[in-house]
């Protein structure tokens, strides 16, 4: 069942208040093989990217 009492509710909300500001993650980070397949992926578009761009 969702906890969406009042007091739940309340303390998000606060919580969300006092988190440091941090910038959102440019690329993926972990171990497993769904995200090692992404980030070999996109290893391989921004390398693409920058020979297009040198050259």
């Amino acid at each position: 069942m969702a906890a969406l009492h009042h007091r739940k509710v309340e303390t998000k909300k606060k919580k969300a208040r006092r988190a440091i500001p941090r910038p959102a993650v440019t690329r993926i980070q972990g171990n497993t093989a769904a995200a090692r397949k992404r980030l070999k992926k996109a290893s391989g578009q921004a390398r693409a990217a920058k020979a297009k761009a040198s050259a």
